[in-house]
């Protein structure tokens, strides 16, 4: 269907204080048909007219509406947002060229995920955190389905949350309902196309922190912190003995600053040398009788002494690295130190056993005509002394040592081989009619066992070891008599 178009242009002029209206009409013939035309553009002064014959309509323009631009988008976020307020709270560990996702909380967090329409629906996420590991946890902002496909976790849809203001308001009445990220942990948080645009942090009362890109460099090196691999101070305290002969020293320190979610850090050893790197306390021994096993993180050490002057260097081991300090000690003295300090100790033992069962213990006396540290084997007397008892049960050869203060070492070998496998074994001999013996004096007490006519008299103490001989002897009797 034809139809004929009349346009109406009207042009108002204005001269001085009359309004002169100029009508312009204009006819033409169209071979458009009515739905093959768009009055997109009309304005208020342009109208469609209709011609003579047709029904009378409105001809106002409809409006079309206009698409939502970014700027009319229902949340507007700044990302990477205070992020100078979020590093007194968020510590980024690692120093790594990208970021790691890993972090440290000072105060447990709840943090809300938010995706623009680049990458998806736009909205905000609600966290699911899991604990992967002991002080690790991971947290997520959605989930892959049954297909392989990541799907984002939305938050309730709400009319109302509809800025930050909004979803402020909306977790302060909801924070029992949404997961919070403990500070006892080290949280992970996804990466690349698992992660929203920016991450929103709240406190635990929901009011808001700021947020940050957990894929940004700018976060990640702004929240990095590296204060917790400081090397830590440790500090020594000496002072003199009552008679100056020694000084006693003592060391405090404190690991505890290095994360327990990254592993903590412990003592293991320490030792002390003096300034020619001569060792002075072995680390082992230190750390077995100066260390209580449930303090090596924060403690003091017992205090353990040096006998000599000059400048020392602590060494202390943990899990991490080594920390070392030096320090000095002055005032001991020693009048003799110098006259002995190249003596060498003379050391002798008691008597060794002879016809005593396998597997019972066998006092032997260690002497040194020198105060020195004793040792029998590996056992030692701890202290310098001039005789120590050691106890031995079965043959073999034993070494004794004797060590002076200024480190004189003096060490013999002895041979043991009369312990016997049975009573059968021991020789009798020496215990026959009218004869009699004087057996190893122990706990102070001596005896004698003596054989009268096949009569046995015991005069004195006895012990274990000694019973065994008595028993022996019965074991003799026992075979005389059957026969």
């Amino acid at each position: 269907m034809k139809r004929t178009i009349v346009c109406t242009l009207l042009a108002l002029s204005i001269s001085s204080s009359l309004y002169s209206p100029q009508i312009v009409l204009a006819a033409e013939q169209t071979e458009e048909t009515l739905t093959e035309y768009s009055n997109t553009g009309a304005t208020d002064t342009i109208r469609n007219t209709k011609s003579a014959t047709a029904p009378k309509e409105d001809t106002t323009p409809k409006t079309e509406e206009t698409p939502k631009t970014e700027e009319q988008a229902p949340v507007s976020i700044t990302v990477n947002e205070n992020l100078d307020v979020l590093k007194q709270k968020i510590k980024n560990p690692f120093k790594e060229e990208v970021s790691s996702g890993r972090y440290l909380l000072t105060e447990d967090l709840i943090f809300i995920g938010y995706l623009d329409s680049s990458r998806g629906e736009e909205g905000f996420l609600i966290p699911s955190i899991t604990k992967t590991a002991d002080k690790v946890s991971d947290i997520s902002f959605g989930e892959y389905n049954s297909d392989g496909v990541f799907t984002w976790g939305y938050l309730k849809k709400d009319d109302n949350l509809k800025d930050l203001d909004s979803l402020t308001e909306y977790i302060k009445k909801h924070t029992g309902e949404i997961q919070t990220a403990s500070s006892k942990d080290l949280i992970s948080f996804p990466l690349r196309t698992e992660s929203p645009t920016t991450v929103l942090v709240f406190s635990t009362q929901g009011d808001y922190l700021g947020n940050m890109d957990v894929n940004s460099q700018e976060a990640a090196n702004t929240l990095y912190d590296d204060t917790f691999l400081e090397t830590p101070s440790i500090s020594i305290s000496s002072s003199l003995a009552d008679d100056k002969t020694q000084a006693n020293v003592s060391v405090a320190y404190d690991f505890s600053k290095y994360p327990e979610q990254l592993g903590g850090e412990y003592l293991m050893n320490f030792d002390i040398k003096d300034s020619k790197g001569n060792l002075v306390l072995s680390s082992d021994e230190a750390l077995k009788k100066y260390i209580d096993t449930g303090n090596t993180v924060k403690g003091v050490t017992r205090v353990f002494p040096i006998s000599m002057n000059g400048t020392f260097t602590v060494s202390m081991r943990t899990n991490i690295r080594t920390i070392t300090s030096d320090f000095s000690i002055e005032g001991v003295t020693a009048p003799k130190q110098e006259e002995i300090s190249t003596a060498k100790p003379d050391i002798s033992y008691s008597e060794l056993p002879n016809g005593i069962l396998t597997g019972t213990n066998f006092p032997i006396t260690v002497y040194s005509n020198i105060d020195s540290v004793l040792m029998l084997n590996g056992e030692s007397s701890q202290t310098p002394c001039k005789e120590y008892t050691f106890s031995v049960s079965h043959n073999g050869k034993y070494k004794i040592t004797a060590t002076t203060s200024s480190g004189i070492e003096v060490s013999k070998t002895i041979e043991v081989t009369g312990f016997v496998d049975s009573v059968e074994d021991i020789d009798m001999n020496m215990y026959g009619t009218g004869g009699s013996t004087m057996l190893p004096q122990t706990g102070g007490v001596s005896w004698v066992v003596a054989v009268l006519s096949g009569v046995i008299f015991i005069i004195g103490g006895m012990s274990l070891a000694n019973r065994d001989r008595l028993f022996a002897l019965l074991h003799t009797l026992r075979k005389k008599v059957s026969k």
